[in-house]
């Protein structure tokens, strides 16, 4: 990590435990099954998945709205309609 934020400044330095933690928020982010998520990072149950790393933003719940009312044509247009 070191040598990584040494060749590239702005990219910041970040313990384990960090990218632990951006790597599980951002396979949410992503739609992730959240049950995946949990074994994927040796949690036996979804209480500290969603207590500690699920971060959702206003887009990711936008994006759940579209994807459960069934509007296909809203889905593949979500950035147009963003603000």
């Amino acid at each position: 990590m070191r040598a990584l934020h040494k060749a590239y400044p702005d990219v910041p330095e970040l313990s384990p435990h960090e990218l632990r933690h951006t790597r599980a928020t951002l396979w949410i982010a992503q739609g992730v099954d959240p049950y995946m998520v949990a074994r994927l990072l040796g949690h036996s149950d979804l209480k500290m998945l969603t207590k500690i790393y699920d971060h959702t933003s206003a887009e990711t719940l936008r994006n759940a709205l579209l994807d459960t009312t069934g509007n296909a044509s809203a889905s593949h247009n979500k950035k147009e309609m963003l603000p």
